[in-house]
């Protein structure tokens, strides 16, 4: 294998030109982070109604979530929630049931969320939130030539919940995925990249169950 292959079998990014457009992106998240605080002086309620709120969800504990995002793509997962705070692990795919075998995509995913800004009748939890999660890709190409595309990415979001009763809810989040590592086996130009531009958009949407233990 030559030089110049390696080099394209696996690709990080690192220079000036990638660190200076990260650092915009960092910006524009953080505006958005900020949005979204601000929301909070404008959706406020009345002290009796958080009061009644915390007593009816104290003991919520772990939420089974489903979804569909990029790069998550179809996945489903569990969070474990300590107050304003949720950790979650997910499983994920991309539906090509047409023929498996000649083409698939799965996914590994987890991430931290912190939750602030607003109420709700029907949760102590907050809606809305802020989440730094990883994704690990990996993409089987067996169609031509048999090849494979491991893909890791850091995929810092802001995003919202919708209450819909005390355990059925709904979330929405967007934000930057950044390219952090990529390597095809075997090495070719002609392999599917997610790391093709350092950043691309991300965004999540889905249900989630609460579970009451």
């Amino acid at each position: 294998m030559s030089t110049r292959q390696k080099l394209k079998s696996t690709k990080t990014c690192i220079d000036n030109k990638t660190i200076n457009v990260f650092l915009h992106a960092l910006i524009i998240f953080g505006i958005l982070v900020i949005s979204g605080v601000g929301t909070q002086v404008l959706t406020q309620e009345t002290k009796e109604y958080k009061e009644n709120d915390n007593q009816a969800s104290s003991q919520e504990k772990f939420n089974l979530s489903a979804g569909i995002g990029m790069p998550e793509h179809l996945n489903f997962g569990i969070c474990y929630q300590l107050e304003q705070v949720q950790i979650g692990l997910y499983i994920g795919s991309a539906p090509y049931w047409y023929d498996p075998d000649e083409f698939a995509i799965r996914t590994l995913s987890c991430d931290l969320r912190y939750h602030f800004g607003g109420l709700s009748k029907l949760s102590n939890r907050r809606p809305w939130f802020v989440k730094f999660g990883i994704v690990y890709i990996r993409v089987q190409d067996n169609e031509f030539n048999y090849s494979e595309t491991h893909t890791l990415m850091l995929v810092p979001r802001v995003g919202r919940d919708f209450n819909f009763t005390k355990q059925l809810g709904a979330f929405i989040d967007i934000g930057p995925a950044v390219c952090l590592y990529e390597k095809n086996i075997p090495p070719s130009e002609y392999s599917s990249s997610l790391c093709e531009y350092f950043i691309i958009p991300s965004f999540g949407i889905g249900l989630f169950f609460r579970v009451f233990i």
